[in-house]
């Protein structure tokens, strides 16, 4: 006869799950950062594990406890039998004395129709979505994966007690009562979590005419067609490729061929860096950014991937940073030169006028990130300043307002949302401010660690709900807030943490699911329900994937790109030389809900 024991992780898995179910997030993710397990639902006897298993692993303790003391009272005889005192006190009696079994069966079956006539009358109480207009769950049709819409809370037991009387028991087994908790009635999905390994297209980035050992920087997917996709780096890495929605049937030989590619360089480029990339919104150009021999150019490419235009001798590379602006007409670059006391460079490039328009943002101003807050505006930020400028009609940049931003430490990082017109900015020591169109502070939301990634979530056409705008960021303390700018963020809306350093997030275009990337695997999450990823995503043993050793330390990696393409139904992800196209696949399974 072979018996269930109980060890350290199966314990701290049901406590973790009850927190979760209970909407006890924040405390959740404490206990799982002193358990130190990255992924609890990743444990092998974790999808054997019911809803509710904690609550009813100690209701059938309580009727063990329970039938003991009965036991013990039928020993002694009734008489001399002491007061009834259960696990937690004194026990009332739960129902007067039936006068047989008969009686008995018939009350039970009675309670048990009147439960079911209350039940059919009840609508169940839905569960609270992080959605941005998907307030009717999210359509198959449109997303990779299905999701129950709801789930009911637990009943309460009918007789107020936390497990039925002794003759209840004796007369007939019942399944065991939906458990009662002190937190808030909140039914809860669980699912397996879907292992997107095997679907994995492998790119090889080195040995090329131009490229030999690469380093990648920059990967984009055209934010229109699915199957390009623009990857830029060191070593003259400027790449479009054309990635198939299926992964083409084997040759003769077995061999499956790799996706095309054309390089956006030219033969006499060997050696130069591509130092940014940049999509226009409609799809149809990409600019790229390159710094050869201390001379720097912008190239303006069709998406079929022939060269459109090209503007010379910038003078001041490196380009730190390339945007679009919202009209795909004009194209931000921030430059800056080496060296102290050197100045630094926003330019701003029209298309196709062929003109550009230069603003120097003086001595030891070196910019980190810009964004367009307008169709003619941008704000520029280099970690002590934080400042607006505007082109204006006849091709001048002027400087517009400076923000008041914290003097211990300046933004390194933007993200602006023109849905509710604000402006996240992020610092080194986990803080991020939010701006109004006034360049007022409005909100600050923290984190334990330094912010690695912000995002807001994108919006689909279709949705007018305007209930919650939502932000993520990431932070290499491993944890993954979800701000709500409707309302204060003075406590994230939700919470989801990872076992190491979040280095990126990528939300898919429709906003429905977010990416979270380590430096060993990746999460999916479904925003309308986050409490558990739905899909994950680990470096395995293909070739380049395990992170060579020299004399004992890992090899650096400079930059972890994550990005979504237009369906959101393929992630692509690279690091160094590396670079995975990984297949989203949905996860559709039969889930009870008590």
């Amino acid at each position: 006869m072979t018996k269930e024991e109980l060890n350290s992780d199966r314990i701290n898995y049901l406590v973790w799950r009850y927190l979760q179910e209970s909407n006890y997030r924040e405390t959740a993710v404490k206990l799982q950062s002193e358990w130190d397990v990255s992924d609890p639902q990743s444990l092998d006897f974790a999808p054997h594990v019911n809803n509710h298993a904690l609550v009813a692993v100690l209701q059938r303790g309580l009727l063990y406890h329970e039938a003991e003391r009965l036991s013990a009272q039928s020993r002694r005889g009734a008489v001399a039998a002491p007061p009834a005192t259960g696990f937690f006190g004194p026990v009332a009696p739960l129902s007067p004395p039936l006068a047989s079994s008969d009686e008995i069966a018939n009350a039970r079956k009675r309670s048990t129709e009147e439960r079911s006539q209350q039940a059919r009358q009840e609508s169940p109480a839905k569960r609270t979505k992080l959605s941005n207009g998907y307030e009717n769950g999210i359509d198959s049709t449109t997303t990779p994966m299905d999701l129950d819409e709801s789930a009911a809370p637990p009943a309460a037991i009918s007789n107020g007690h936390a497990y039925p009387s002794p003759r209840e028991v004796e007369v007939e087994r019942v399944p065991t009562p939906a458990p009662v908790t002190s937190g808030p009635e909140k039914g809860t999905q669980i699912e397996k979590v879907a292992e997107l390994s095997a679907e994995t297209t492998y790119l090889t980035l080195a040995q090329t005419s131009t490229t030999n050992h690469p380093i990648l920087l920059h990967c984009e997917w055209n934010p229109r067609d699915p199957k390009r996709l623009a990857t830029a780096g060191m070593d003259t890495l400027a790449r479009l490729w054309t990635v198939p929605s299926r992964t083409p049937s084997p040759q003769i030989d077995g061999h499956v061929p790799p996706p095309a590619f054309e390089d956006l360089v030219d033969e006499n480029e060997h050696g130069a860096a591509i130092s940014s990339i940049s999509w226009a919104s409609d799809g149809e150009t990409l600019a790229v950014a390159s710094d050869c021999d201390g001379t720097g150019k912008i190239s303006i490419w069709s998406k079929g991937g022939s060269r459109i235009d090209q503007f010379n001798s910038l003078g001041y590379p490196p380009v730190i940073c390339l945007r679009w602006g919202a009209s795909d007409r004009t194209v931000l670059a921030l430059t800056s030169t080496d060296g102290k006391g050197a100045s630094s460079w926003a330019t701003v490039f029209t298309i196709p006028k062929h003109e550009s328009a230069t603003f120097d943002l003086g001595p030891n101003f070196q910019p980190l990130d810009a964004v367009w807050t307008g169709p003619s505006d941008f704000v520029v930020c280099n970690g002590e300043s934080l400042a607006s400028f505007n082109l204006s009609e006849e091709g001048k940049i002027t400087r517009t307002k400076t923000y008041d931003i914290r003097k211990e430490g300046g933004p390194t990082s933007l993200a602006y949302d023109p849905h509710c017109n604000l402006l996240a900015a992020a610092n080194d020591d986990g803080i991020i401010d939010i701006f109004d169109s006034t360049a007022t502070r409005v909100g600050m939301a923290t984190h334990n660690g330094a912010i690695t990634s912000m995002k807001w979530q994108p919006i689909p056409s279709s949705s007018d709900d305007q209930s919650e705008r939502l932000l993520a960021s990431s932070s290499e303390d491993g944890s993954i807030n979800i701000w709500n700018s409707r309302s204060d963020f003075n406590k994230p809306v939700e919470t989801m943490t990872m076992d190491a350093a979040v280095l990126a997030l990528a939300f898919t275009p429709d906003g429905a699911f977010l990416a979270a990337t380590t430096n060993s695997h990746i999460l999916i999450w479904n925003m309308a329900d986050p409490s558990f990823p739905r899909a994950r995503w680990v470096r395995g043993q293909e070739p380049g994937w395990q992170s060579p050793k020299m004399n004992g330390a890992a090899l650096e990696e400079y930059h972890h790109c994550l990005c979504w393409d237009a369906d959101g139904k393929r992630l692509a992800y690279g690091v160094n030389s590396m670079l995975a196209v990984i297949k989203f696949i949905p996860v559709v399974t039969d889930v009870a809900v008590n």
